[in-house]
């Protein structure tokens, strides 16, 4: 295998690294690849391969108007534009002139122009900036030339073009510099244009940046459809498969848990998004498409546990739209998914590690040696890489055993695979690890460091797999230091010599394919503790804490802190057992208590403290009050503030002092009191503590009778003769509500219908007018509700005649076209129209007649209201210019449905008032 070099260099925002591989390592041996500034406090780093490269981003998250920076790992040949530098003595190669204002006077050529600029000390070059004054043509290629750049001031000057230049090669793209985004994680579109995700500066609304027009501009486009919400939320991912992308939404750092809108979302343009509509209470942290599916991975938290724990969720789909939900047994959030290409990997909060092989049928891993919050994982030659969210990056072959493989400040956020190796995103590294050859040394076990006493003889040991043979070196000193091998230390295992003093040792594995170096083993040599400065004691109130400390030397020191006098081990304190003492003053009295400091040499006893507890008796600062309030009322609770120590409460019935009436679970300083019937009761609380107690005042608890309220009224309904009917009417419910309908009107009792409950069930009731009301009933009394009045239509012509009192054989003053009043309006009309044998219908809401303008015209109208739904006969409407000639060809306006069993009509004449006679009138006709 072919040794790599690599020399990373970046002038502002990229420390110094420079990486030499001169033999073959372990397959898990991490270098640093590249650093971002540590001085920027915390950024979130992330990588992703793609295009045949491994893709940097990073963003400075302690600044929200930094910028968002973007790399593809080794470019280095052209200028990346947009260009930022600030000029400081640091960044220029020195102060040309002490205590003189200094200025970067430069001048530079691209393909917009040449350009002339003269920037102060402490300020940024930036390029392009629109600032900056044209002096000549642009280059005809896309580069920067410098022309000159001197850091001068009046006395002296410095040539700095070298550095601007190298500057440009290796700074990185500053791909969005604008002060809205927060960046969250790093994607691609299907044709490979890097594109990021995360949300607003705030954290509050998901966002997405990508070159929307192709131009190499990216803008900051919403995810088009987003409910509003009030809360924190953030893109996590966007993957792209099956000619979909497919988007993950999360909380940001959320200290409430509050359930956001969406989790998923898909789009085929990065444009208009659809959101899978799940429950609320899902968060997606990270997606992978392999093998013609998706699967994303978050976590599931039920809204109404206000515990805001937390269940691994997995979203498993075909074609990113119908997807198929599953509830991990784990707690707590999953975090990364990976295709293997064989089955799917899932790791997340608490060691969760899962696999499939279909994305749907889900096995639990138990790690045997590894206990942590995972954050991420990657699969290539052979291996699965895990790491942690404290930084730390493990490796396995059986999915089971994992040996420690590197240690880094820092979250680990992502891990790629790509051109034979591995790549880390580390907090603020990126490392990188080399794939190497299958069967190469490498080392599952660490030999482990450990506290000695002199004289002690410690084997240390170191587990290793690869091909045979496998030899060892053990060697004295920090790993990698090779000046001091010791002679015939050549197994797995190393016996120390006795021990006086701190050591350290590490072993060196290697077969004829690699080596691999494990961790120091620093062997601590324990000392006789020593106190250097005794605990005190002290007095002080009640409630308040008892501290005292014990300052030590020596090493491999612990801790337990005893009740009594110095020596007198009967009472140990449980779980204080580190070099401070707290515990809270429960009781009043006089206390000892002292502490035992240990290691593996002996044990040291300190002096005894005395501690005195001041006695705090309770005191009522706001006495309970009288209430006043309705059956079933609000806000009809009594409650006492009062200041002391561990306080304690009881409720009592009665006068205060009288504790004859203990009330049962009142244990509070606040009691609610029964409010279901009406009466007045009293009411007195005591408080308590260790030192004493105190009586509150006797409260008057009045319970006022609150009679039914009703909500809605019974209505008046209009039927057809053989239709059934339902009254309802709807209240303030309480316990012993009874209900009684009558017939008639309210207040009349005399006719008592069957009904009990709230509604009253009619049918079968003659043709006319029938009144029904309903009483309510409670323990306070009652309330009688409107009158409803069911209005019955009759069905049939005789069905009117007999309501009439008419001959029902249609003869006399039966006769359908008869009129008993004599107004021309003979009983068969009468009937279709609703009316009674002798109520005046002419002029009225039944028949009128007059002018109507229609536009610009006027024409003679005849407006009348009849019956909905007769079978027995039917109306006509009819026309005529001389009253000889009838025809049904007048022209309806309007027919507006009254709700109450009629249809009101409007018709008109079809010719024109002025111009010729016109005559409008009814014919009733039977089959």
């Amino acid at each position: 295998m072919k040794p790599r070099h690599t020399i990373v260099c970046y002038l502002i925002a990229i420390l110094c690294f420079a990486s030499f591989q001169g033999n073959v390592q372990a397959q898990t041996a991490w270098t640093v690849a590249q650093t971002v500034d540590s001085g920027w406090g915390k950024v979130l780093t992330r990588v992703k391969y793609e295009n045949g490269a491994f893709n940097f981003a990073w963003q400075n998250m302690d600044d929200w108007n930094a910028p968002l920076f973007y790399q593809v790992y080794g470019e280095s040949s052209s200028p990346n534009l947009p260009f930022q530098l600030q000029i400081t003595n640091s960044t220029m190669g020195g102060n040309p002139d002490i205590g003189s204002v200094k200025h970067l006077n430069i001048r530079y050529a691209t393909a917009e122009g040449e350009f002339e600029a003269s920037i102060q000390e402490g300020d940024y070059l930036n390029i392009p900036d629109g600032d900056h004054t044209v002096v000549g043509p642009p280059l005809s290629e896309d580069t920067v030339v410098i022309v000159y750049a001197r850091y001068e001031t009046a006395n002296a000057s410095r040539d700095v073009s070298p550095l601007i230049e190298d500057a440009l090669l290796s700074s990185p793209q500053t791909i969005y510099n604008r002060q809205d985004f927060r960046f969250s994680s790093l994607a691609f579109e299907f044709d490979g244009t890097p594109m990021f995700v995360g949300s607003d500066r705030w954290g509050d609304r998901p966002l997405h940046v990508y070159d929307e027009f192709d131009q190499g501009v990216y803008s900051t486009k919403g995810f088009d459809g987003w409910s509003y919400w009030g809360g924190s939320s953030t893109a996590t991912d966007i993957v792209n498969g099956e000619g979909v992308y497919v988007a993950g939404f999360s909380r940001n750092e959320d200290l409430y848990h509050d359930p956001i809108p969406h989790a998923l979302a898909t789009s085929v343009d990065l444009q208009s998004w659809n959101f899978l509509p799940l429950p609320q209470g899902y968060t997606v942290e990270s997606i992978a498409y392999g093998d013609g599916r998706f699967i994303a991975v978050g976590a599931y938290s039920d809204p109404d546990d206000s515990s805001g724990s937390e269940y691994g969720a997995v979203f498993t789909s075909l074609t990113g739209l119908f997807w198929t939900v599953t509830i991990l047994p784990s707690q707590g959030s999953l975090q990364d998914v990976e295709f293997t290409g064989s089955e799917w990997l899932v790791v997340g909060d608490n060691t969760s590690f899962w696999r499939t092989a279909d994305g749907f049928s889900w096995e639990q891993i138990v790690p045997n040696n590894l206990a942590a919050d995972l954050t991420a994982v990657a699969s290539g030659n052979g291996y699965v890489v895990v790491g942690t969210a404290i930084g730390v990056l493990y490796s396995t072959e059986d999915r089971a055993h994992f040996s420690e493989q590197a240690r880094y400040s820092g979250r680990v956020n992502d891990i790629a695979v790509g051109n034979d190796s591995f790549m880390a995103a580390v907090g603020s590294y990126f490392l990188a690890a080399e794939f190497s050859p299958a069967g190469i040394a490498d080392i599952t076990s660490q030999p482990a460091s450990s506290y000695t006493v002199p004289g002690e003889r410690v084997t240390l040991s170191a587990q290793a797999v690869g091909d045979a043979p496998l030899s060892y070196q053990w060697f004295q000193g920090s790993s990698g230091d090779t000046s001091v091998p010791i002679s015939g230390a050549t197994s797995a295992t190393l016996e120390t010599p006795q021990l006086f003093q701190t050591e350290r040792y590490w072993v060196r594995v290697q077969n004829s394919l690699g080596s691999e170096d494990s961790a120091t083993a620093t062997l601590t040599m324990q000392e006789m503790p020593v106190i250097t400065g005794q605990p005190e004691g002290e007095s002080l109130n009640m409630g308040d804490t008892i501290s005292s400390r014990v300052s030590a030397t020596g090493n491999n020191l612990s801790y337990q802190w005893y009740e009594g006098s110095a020596g007198d081990t009967t009472n140990p304190l449980s779980g204080r057992t580190g070099s401070y003492f707290g515990l809270r003053a429960e009781l009043p009295g006089s206390f000892q208590y002292w502490v035992r400091v240990s290691n593996d040499i002996g044990s040291l006893d300190s002096n005894t403290i005395q501690v005195q507890v001041i006695p705090v008796p309770p005191t009522i600062t706001d006495e309970p009050q009288d209430v006043t309030i309705t059956v079933n009322g609000f806000f009809g609770n009594l409650y006492v503030q009062a200041v002391g120590p561990s306080l304690s409460y009881q409720w009592y019935n009665g006068i205060s002092g009288d504790t004859s009436n203990p009330i049962s679970s009142a244990t509070s300083w606040v009691y609610y009191p029964s409010d279901d019937s009406a009466g007045i009761s009293n009411f007195w609380v005591r408080v308590s503590n260790s030192a004493g107690f105190v009586n509150s005042r006797t409260v008057t608890y009045t319970v006022l009778p609150m009679l039914p309220i009703i909500r809605e009224q019974p209505l008046d309904h209009w039927i057809t003769e053989g239709e059934t009917v339902t009254l309802r009417v709807d209240i303030d419910y309480r316990s012993g509500t009874t209900y009684q309908w009558y017939a008639g009107y309210a207040g009349d009792t005399t006719n008592p219908a069957s009904s009990t409950s709230s509604s009253l069930y009619l049918n079968s009731l003659a043709v006319g007018e029938h009144t029904y009301w309903v009483r309510v009933t409670n323990p306070d009394g009652y309330t009688d509700s409107a009158d409803a009045t069911i209005h019955v239509s009759p069905s049939a012509f005789s069905s009117w005649l007999a309501k009439e009192g008419l001959p029902e054989d249609e003869t006399g003053d039966g006769d359908p076209t008869y009129s008993v009043s004599g107004d021309g309006f003979p009983n068969l009309i009468r009937y279709l129209l609703g009316a009674d044998s002798q109520e005046q219908i002419r002029n009225t809401e039944r028949f009128a007649h007059g002018l109507i303008e229609v536009g610009d015209q006027v024409y003679l109208s005849l407006q009348f209201t009849s019956l909905k739904d007769i079978d027995d006969a039917t109306l006509h409407i009819e026309e005529s210019s001389d009253l000889n000639s009838w025809t049904e060809t007048a022209v309806l306006i309007s027919a507006v449905d009254n709700g109450d069993g009629t249809v009101t009509y409007i018709y008109r004449y079809s010719g024109l008032m002025g111009t010729e006679k016109g005559f409008l009138r009814l014919r009733a006709s039977r089959p």
